[in-house]
């Protein structure tokens, strides 16, 4: 009898167990995939293992946002908090260019730690 594989648990228990209204649209997911000119066909769980990615990824992101944000003593998350953790942290280097320079904001850059902080997860 085959096992299930991991991918076929994180669709049968992972995600649907983690997900509501604002989850992220596998059909949409899949569109995206096929924006590809050499894409024909796409295996059933490949969308699955992409929209993971996007998961892991939107985490670590506030997390680390949110991270900046209590570390300034605040409640709110702001554009600032974002723009600081994408700036310290290198795994976000390729959104760069999405981020606005904003006056009086590398100060908090330089004396922000990622090393510093544990991650919430």
């Amino acid at each position: 009898m085959k096992q299930p594989g991991t991918f076929s648990i994180l669709l049968s228990s992972g995600i649907s167990s983690r997900t509501n209204r604002h989850s992220l649209p596998l059909a949409r997911i899949k569109k995206i995939m096929k924006f590809g000119e050499d894409v024909k066909m796409i295996f059933g769980e490949a969308p699955v293992i992409i929209y993971k990615a996007c998961e892991l990824f939107i985490e670590e992101l506030i997390v680390r946002s949110w991270m900046v944000t209590l570390k300034n003593k605040r409640r709110t998350l702001h554009k600032k908090d974002i723009t600081t953790a994408v700036k310290a942290i290198d795994i976000f280097d390729f959104l760069m260019g999405m981020v606005s320079e904003t006056e009086g904001h590398l100060s908090v850059i330089e004396s922000y730690d990622p090393m510093t902080f544990e991650t919430l997860h």
